[in-house]
């Protein structure tokens, strides 16, 4: 009561700002239990109610402003005796219509003199907050709306895109594992997918490969400024891998990428899918008596983006001398300037029953990017001057690999 403020509009600002931050509610965790995510008719009431009452509280200001405007002209006008009583400040918002005596009325302190400058500039910063920051899944709805533009510009990187309608409330609440999928991009070793909403990223897998690539930036600092020039190091794990957040690493999904020799191709190396799927199989899964690998199907199929041809099958494999059931993989194989890539996605039996299309569409979306302008084969060690190949090679002695690559010659012979 009694409290003044200046018209320069920073009140009315801050105001809005708090009013928008009072409004917001908490973004609600992609795992979050079922129980304490915000349903659909909760959310939907929850918009109502705010614009109502935003609408409600916006009229009351305006017609009791109004009405004390008006009050408070006619009092200065009138030359009676409690007009000469009253005295009214100039300098603040309410000069003219609030006298020095008079207790500010709540509207005045909720939404200033001017109701506009406090309700717009709310709604504006909640509508724009809230799909950018996935609040409440906003931004993966909007996306999802228009689900193959959102895959075509590649915005499922940030969110979770899905082709189910309402997602992510399809069966009535909030949840990014109901057919989400987000897109993982590398632009460096040119490939990518989607993976399922429901995995993150496995954060060993990233510090070991960071932790590599720290060792290779020592041992010869001028190839971490030309890394379209740096050869690939050899496969000594996956280069990405995603699974189910506090799981053992039953369930998981990942890509590993090894060197070839010059001239390997898929139909060429290893034949049609079913005889390259069979002949990589026994090569490096099969082990007599402890795993016995079965091919469920093989297929061919040519990469969206570059062209470039594909292999994907599907195989079980069984452990007759464990007492663990089956495992089940989809595969994606792929040849590119000498590079050989695996996208593989193992379960076990129980989420294979439950996740098998969410699996299978996972495999489908992984494609090879066609080779970025400038970019080099990395097994090309042509491109790399002779006294950098003998200090890579004298640096690689002091960091050796706990691993033995494994390199396909053209025969499709491991070596």
């Amino acid at each position: 009561e009694g409290v003044k403020e200046d018209d320069s509009g920073s009140l009315p600002a801050c105001r809005a700002a708090g009013i928008a931050l009072l409004c917001t509610p908490h973004i609600s965790h992609t795992h979050a239990p079922s129980a304490l995510r915000p349903s659909l008719l909760h959310v939907a009431v929850a918009a109502v109610s705010i614009a109502a009452i935003a609408a409600i509280a916006a009229n009351a200001a305006l017609a009791a402003i109004t009405a004390i405007d008006a009050a408070a002209k006619d009092a200065v006008k009138e030359d009676g005796a409690d007009g000469q009583d009253r005295t009214f400040s100039d300098g603040w918002s309410g000069a003219g219509r609030f006298a020095d005596e008079d207790a500010l009325p709540l509207s005045f302190w909720l939404l200033g003199p001017n109701p506009r400058r406090a309700v717009l500039p709310t709604l504006a910063i909640w509508g724009l907050l809230a799909p950018t920051t996935n609040l409440w899944g906003s931004g993966s709805f909007l996306l999802s709306l228009f689900s193959e533009f959102a895959r075509e510009r590649r915005l499922d990187t940030f969110y979770p895109v899905s082709s189910r309608p309402l997602y992510p409330y399809s069966g009535g609440y909030l949840d990014y594992e109901a057919g989400g999928y987000k897109r993982y991009l590398d632009e460096t070793r040119r490939f990518e997918f989607r993976y399922p909403a429901r995995y993150v990223q496995d954060t060993t897998v990233y510090l070991r490969n960071a932790d590599a690539a720290y060792k290779r930036r020592m041992m010869d600092p001028t190839l971490a400024a030309t890394p379209s020039a740096r050869p690939l190091r050899q496969s000594t794990g996956p280069e990405v891998a995603f699974g189910p957040p506090g799981e053992t690493g039953a369930e998981n999904l990942s890509v590993v990428i090894g060197s070839l020799q010059p001239g390997f191709t898929l139909r060429g190396t290893l034949g049609p899918p079913a005889q390259a799927a069979e002949r990589l199989l026994q090569a490096t899964i099969a082990k007599p008596g402890v795993r016995e690998p079965s091919l469920l199907g093989a297929s061919e199929r040519l990469s969206a983006r570059s062209g470039t041809p594909l292999y994907q099958f599907e195989y079980r494999v069984d452990y007759p001398g464990l007492e663990q059931e089956p495992t089940y993989t989809v595969c994606v194989v792929g040849a590119s300037s000498d590079t050989l890539f695996t996208f593989a996605s193992r379960v076990p039996t129980a989420a294979w029953r439950l996740h098998a299309d969410e699996l299978r569409e996972a495999a489908l979306s992984f494609v090879l990017l066609k080779a970025a302008a400038g970019w080099r084969p990395v097994s090309n060690w042509c491109s790399i001057s002779d006294a950098r190949k003998q200090r890579m090679s004298r640096s690689s002695r002091d960091f050796p690999s706990p691993h033995k690559a494994i390199r396909m010659s053209p025969s499709g012979v491991k070596e």
